[in-house]
């Protein structure tokens, strides 16, 4: 039997803000601003396709670190490779104990643009300490191949961040 990846995403926040209008008589109203929820299940037969996952909690090494979508450790000591698929979400999270933010960016020689379908410029993502980020690739993001495959990440020392990749 294969493996199966069923995703599970949702999106969502809500700010409900009290307006003081400063009258005896008057209840101080809530204006509720949200851009509602967006949210879903991708398998392998859905439109956006999602086959193959890979999580980790990752320490820079002297600040930076590479990591390669074409080879990835898997479990059990087996290599996950994202070779044909696209990108589909992506979430990070940086512990709070970070002292300063970690950057991730398309690599300079084969690089992969995890942030954007466009792998001619490169988008730069900075997640501060105790920072958190999303995001969904709705089969848009450009397949991972020979020469698109390498995500550069820098920070300072040895911190680390927790990363889970969809792909399909």
């Amino acid at each position: 039997m294969a493996d199966t990846q069923t995703l599970k995403y949702a999106f969502t926040g809500t700010v409900d803000e009290v307006k003081d209008l400063s009258m005896d008589l008057v209840t101080n109203p809530t204006i509720t601003h949200t851009l509602g929820t967006d949210s879903g299940t991708l398998t392998a037969s859905t439109t956006v396709p999602v086959t193959k996952t890979y999580s980790d909690t990752l320490p820079l090494v002297a600040g930076v670190l590479d990591i390669d979508l074409t080879s990835l450790p898997g479990p059990e000591a087996t290599t996950i490779t994202f070779t044909g698929l696209k990108v589909q979400f992506v979430k990070i999270i940086c512990p709070a104990s970070n002292t300063l933010p970690i950057a991730f960016w398309k690599h300079a020689v084969n690089g992969y643009n995890l942030f954007g379908a466009d792998n001619a410029s490169a988008e730069r993502v900075e997640i501060m300490p105790g920072g958190k980020f999303m995001m969904y690739h709705p089969n848009s993001a450009e397949d991972v191949d020979a020469t698109h495959k390498v995500v550069t990440i820098a920070g300072n020392g040895t911190e680390s961040f927790s990363i889970l990749i969809v792909a399909g």
